[in-house]
């Protein structure tokens, strides 16, 4: 999953850079293509769903132990406030951030309630937009798994059906809150409805539906077709993700001279989570070893940006407005393009000085709450002979 979030976020450094060399209404060959990069997020989105809900369903299925709700706060505080808090100061001294470091500002940004004001949502951090997304996914999590608990399953067949219904149930609900909040905002206008966990409730159930999935066939010993496929040619999945990715750049009509209609709003976003679950699918099914796609996510430099991704998140803008500052462009000089590596290199830095520095050291001290709470009720053990089995 490190390569995954390295995947994910050179898209949103790319969707960054571009912006500067084939802005809004530019005629370059590349402006369709890098207004959609921001597909980055959402990968990011499916990530979370993924690796969040897996522990917890996996114990409810399984009958292992739950992360405690406190353990569970505490983890996610210091995976995202101490880089952020960090990164926001440095950036308000470093490049000015208007109204971030006042009395007004602080607990505004600090606390992520920028987003709740049209007129600073885009201030401090741009694109901590999507931190706030996160941290309502946390919330929504923690409530959700535990509600979860709470439901009745005889056997894992029993509550892996639980799972399935109260996902598909939760992505209709998802559907239904967006189809009415775009009746009640205009094209192209911007909502905090818009922007926060239900909106992105598909992205994040696809995730947990992978996890659900990924409990279910733990024990099968033959997986289903579409899953071997997969196993057998991975790249068959980012070919999907790749179609689905052109069709959105050129085939629902978007473009700069109209902000979108609610119908193209709907399927782009649709859109985005084929892309983010094509591009995850060959890290959760499959032999890592095996095919050329799983070999190049398993490339050590390639793992090292995912490791640092967060900070590479937080710095990047940051980055670019400074040598747009600089006027300084020793690559994008030769081809407008190479923007993204000019971007990249420092980026990189300020990240590596963010994990090393700041991120590690805050996540060594998760351990100051303790992880687990009682186990989940164990499942009733299967007849002889059947695939299913009792708790470990």
């Amino acid at each position: 999953m490190d390569s995954m979030r390295a995947i994910a976020v050179l898209a949103v450094i790319g969707y960054h850079a571009l912006f500067r060399v084939a802005p809004a209404g530019s005629e370059s060959a590349i402006r369709p293509f890098a207004t959609h990069l921001g597909v980055g997020v959402s990968i990011f989105f499916v990530i979370s769903g993924f690796l969040l809900y897996r522990p917890f369903v996996a114990a409810r299925v399984e009958g292992g132990h739950w992360l405690s709700g406190r353990a569970f706060a505490w983890r996610r505080f210091l995976r995202i406030a101490p880089a952020y808090w960090v990164a926001l100061t440095v950036i308000a001294l470093w490049i000015g951030l208007n109204g971030v470091l006042t009395p007004e500002g602080i607990p505004r940004f600090y606390l992520l309630g920028q987003v709740y004001n049209q007129f600073t949502a885009i201030g401090g951090l741009t694109q901590a937009w999507s931190l706030y997304v996160e941290v309502g996914f946390y919330l929504f999590l923690a409530a959700w798994a535990f509600g979860m608990r709470a439901v009745p399953g005889r056997d894992r067949a029993s509550r892996l059906r639980a799972e399935w219904i109260a996902l598909a149930v939760l992505f209709v609900a998802g559907e239904a809150y967006n189809l009415v909040v775009l009746g009640q905002v205009a094209d192209g206008s911007y909502s905090v409805f818009l922007r926060n966990v239900f909106s992105f409730a598909d992205h994040f159930v696809a995730g947990m539906a992978l996890a659900v999935a990924t409990v279910a066939l733990h024990e099968r010993e033959r997986m289903p077709a579409p899953v071997r496929l997969i196993e057998r040619v991975p790249s068959v999945a980012w070919a999907v993700a790749l179609a689905a990715f052109l069709f959105v750049s050129l085939g629902i009509g978007l473009n700069d001279d109209a902000p979108p209609t609610d119908p193209q709003t709907l399927a782009r976003r649709t859109l985005y989570v084929v892309i983010a679950v094509g591009v995850v699918l060959p890290a959760v099914f499959g032999d890592p070893r095996h095919g050329l796609t799983r070999r190049l996510l398993g490339w050590r430099p390639l793992l090292w940006v995912g490791l640092v991704s967060y900070g590479a998140f937080l710095y990047n803008l940051a980055v670019l407005t400074q040598l747009d500052r600089w006027e300084l462009t020793p690559l994008a000089g030769f081809h407008p393009y190479l923007k993204i590596v000019e971007v990249l290199v420092p980026t990189l830095v300020l990240a590596a000085l963010s994990y090393y520095l700041v991120e590690r050291p805050a996540l060594s001290l998760k351990r100051l709450v303790g992880p687990s709470s009682k186990p989940a009720p164990p499942v009733v053990p299967a007849a002889p002979g059947s695939r299913q089995s009792a708790s470990p």
